[in-house]
């Protein structure tokens, strides 16, 4: 899990993985054409599914994506069309916060749709199942603090380098030496607070699990499914709930930052560079346009 919600350049990608339901694939068309699979495979890794779970994970998925490409797709497209509209010119902090308001509320709409779906499976997870989801999340707890906590401030400043100029040159093409100076220079003016970013992720994770168990013993025991439905539901949509103050604050910071930063980096890029961004956005929304039912 990431430390910080995607801004700006970023949530150009984060849209796209919303749309593919973040299987990771580069493939745009062949990635949403087999979202069920993609997800229903992600979520046995988690949870090792039984074939007989599995195969009932992916039908419930099956009826969410038919759901999508009917109600949701048009809509995701049509903003990707207006994200394109958008760097025709110049580029502000209200388009960063316009295209933030669009992410979330696509993926919330996607999540809850999927909660009301699947949420009856929960049931049938035994206990060693959610043994082996404990085991993951601390597996990837355990690669987060090598890489973000543990590691020496230089690796840290090198990594986060890395990920910010590889993510940039996806959508803008290849920056210059002075670019790649100038991001390195932005990125040092933006501190994160990585012990901070896993605190919040854990305190998320054990209300994930308790939520988990407690819909588990709930359903089984009968009680009404919207109040076992209503909790889990959101915390899948609500990111903020349950944050303190300082917390809020320090992620609202971070999106403001990030956000400021891909602003200048865009309208500073040149115009093969923006012709980069724009091609690629088109090639989206072409990909998925063909998946419309």
């Amino acid at each position: 899990m990431r430390s910080h919600r995607p801004t700006v350049l970023l949530l150009i990608s984060a849209l796209c993985c919303v749309v593919l339901v973040a299987t990771g694939c580069s493939m745009p068309t062949l990635a949403y054409r087999n979202a069920p699979t993609l997800i229903s495979w992600r979520a046995g890794s988690y949870f090792d599914l039984d074939p007989a779970q599995r195969a009932e994970f992916e039908q419930r998925l099956e009826r969410v994506h038919a759901w999508h490409r009917r109600e949701e797709l048009p809509r995701v497209i049509a903003t990707l069309r207006e994200a394109r509209r958008r760097t025709d010119g110049e580029v502000s902090l209200a388009d960063a916060k316009w295209l933030v308001g669009a992410v979330e509320d696509h993926y919330r709409k996607a999540a809850a749709r999927t909660v009301d779906e699947s949420a009856d499976l929960i049931p049938t997870l035994r206990p060693e199942q959610f043994a082996t989801l404990e085991r993951k999340l601390a597996d990837v707890d355990e690669e987060f603090v090598e890489e973000w906590i543990d590691a020496s401030p230089e690796e840290i400043r090198d990594a986060r380098i890395e990920r910010a100029t590889k993510r940039a040159e996806e959508w803008l093409g290849r920056l210059d030496p002075a670019q790649r100076t100038w991001l390195r220079s932005r990125l040092d003016e933006i501190p994160i607070d990585y012990r901070a970013a896993r605190a919040d992720r854990l305190r998320r994770q054990a209300e994930f699990l308790a939520l988990l168990r407690g819909d588990a013993t709930a359903t089984r025991t009968r009680m009404d499914s919207t109040a076992v439905v209503a909790p889990l539901k959101r915390w899948v949509v609500d990111w903020d709930h349950g944050r303190s103050p300082g917390e809020l604050a320090r992620v609202a910071r971070l999106i403001r930052d990030y956000s400021a930063l891909y602003v200048e980096l865009i309208n500073g890029a040149t115009q093969e560079q923006r012709d980069h961004l724009r091609g690629q956005v088109d090639a989206y929304i072409d990909a998925l346009s063909k998946q419309m039912p």
